[in-house]
């Protein structure tokens, strides 16, 4: 499991299980790593069950902080399966609520998960500068406990904050590189930095450089056998094919990793079916589009980021059919939804898309005063690509 050999971490795991009493507490933090792997190879469904199974086992055995634990895990699966009608705010609550209980405790274990899903959440509000502190703590205590495959995972989720936070690319960058020089080797967090210092590459245009890395990074993830973890990151080739101005290209990536995620039995394709969504309206592509951005919205429960895109999309959509008010509605509730967060760049993506629908409506001077505010966000975070995009938008649009 330490290297990401995630066949073998299944095919072990399970034959452990099978050999222990299945009524005893001792199985259950068994079952827990064995769902854990058991999602990451693809088959959503049979993680949650196995992580239920778990909780159920612990709460027979009266063993509330076990239970507490496995319950925590299962929330911590349901990201990446099935939400329920759970919220981000009663995620949030569960977490801060079963973290006293651990402290009290004494797990450290159940303490590390905890501040997992107190970071997702913010990170699902777009709020990096909290998620960070959150993410940090959890990497200590799975550090302390001797999980290194968690404190790799979120070693990998850190170097994300530095990608879509507010630091500055170059300072993004000196970070990154340091944290991928002490950590030694340690391959799933390497990999997951190495991802982050291409997506950072790619904002300062540097795309060659960015495309080996995530072409290097897809085959490792095949190699692996990280099948949903794979899937996901359709989303940094989506993004660099995008940002190319390869947009057939772009929807086609992110076209099969909406439907692989679909096919593993996970509701959390709804970023990917948001950046489709706007790979889609590149290529002119105004109905499929829609539907696709209309998919996003409707299963969005936990990301700021992909309904303001989702909506972005949907406004731009309606403005080329010719409905504008409706086209101004969708982006300037992107824009609020969005500008409650720090990332940086999704707030300039949201004025771009206003940009659009206001030069579609026949507003220059406002689209023209959107894309100067895409472009001094895009400046505060030192996106060079996006930023010289926008000033294309602008030159086109003053006089």
């Amino acid at each position: 499991m330490d290297r990401g050999d995630i066949p073998a971490t299944v095919n072990l795991l399970t034959r452990a299980a099978s050999l222990m009493d299945s009524d005893e507490p001792a199985i259950v933090p068994v079952l827990l790593d064995l769902a854990m792997a058991v999602a990451e190879a693809g088959d959503v469904n049979d993680a949650l069950t196995t992580a239920e199974r778990a909780e159920e086992i612990a709460r027979a055995g009266s063993d509330d902080v076990l239970a507490a634990r496995a319950q925590l895990y299962g929330c911590f699966l349901g990201y990446w399966g099935h939400h329920g009608d759970e919220s981000m705010t009663a995620s949030d609550e569960l977490a801060k609520t079963s973290l006293a209980l651990f402290q009290r405790a004494g797990d450290l274990a159940g303490e590390a998960i905890a501040w997992t899903i107190i970071g997702s959440t913010s990170w699902g509000r777009c709020q990096a500068g909290e998620a960070d502190p959150a993410w940090r703590r959890a990497v200590d205590l799975f550090d302390a406990v001797g999980d290194r495959r968690m404190a790799d995972e979120y070693r990998s989720w850190l170097s994300s904050v530095q990608v879509w936070g507010p630091t500055p690319c170059d300072e993004a960058l000196r970070n990154l590189h340091e944290a991928a020089d002490s950590i030694g080797d340690r391959p799933m967090a390497q990999m997951g930095i190495t991802s982050s210092i291409a997506t950072i590459k790619l904002m300062l245009g540097e795309l060659d450089e960015a495309r080996v890395v995530f072409e290097d990074t897809d085959r490792e993830l095949r190699e692996r056998g990280r099948r949903l973890v794979r899937a996901h990151s359709s989303q940094e080739m989506g993004y660099l094919e995008l940002m190319s101005g390869h947009e057939e290209e772009s929807a086609r990536i992110l076209g099969e990793g909406e439907a692989e995620l679909r096919t593993m039995g996970s509701d959390a394709a709804t970023i990917i079916s948001s950046m489709y969504a706007r790979a889609l309206y590149g290529c002119g592509r105004y109905d499929e589009a829609d539907e696709a951005a209309s998919r996003a919205i409707t299963g969005s429960r936990f990301a700021a980021s992909e309904e303001a895109l989702a909506r972005s999309v949907r406004g731009m959509v309606a403005a080329r059919r010719g409905s504008f008010e409706e086209g101004e509605r969708f982006v300037r509730e992107a824009i609020a939804i969005i500008d409650q967060s720090d990332f940086l760049c999704d707030r300039a993506d949201a004025r771009v898309a206003l940009a659009e629908v206001l030069e579609l409506a026949g507003r220059r001077d406002e689209a023209a005063d959107a894309a100067r505010e895409a472009i001094a966000l895009y400046g505060r975070k030192g996106n060079v690509l996006q930023a010289g995009h926008a000033r294309e938008r602008l030159s086109s649009l003053e006089p």
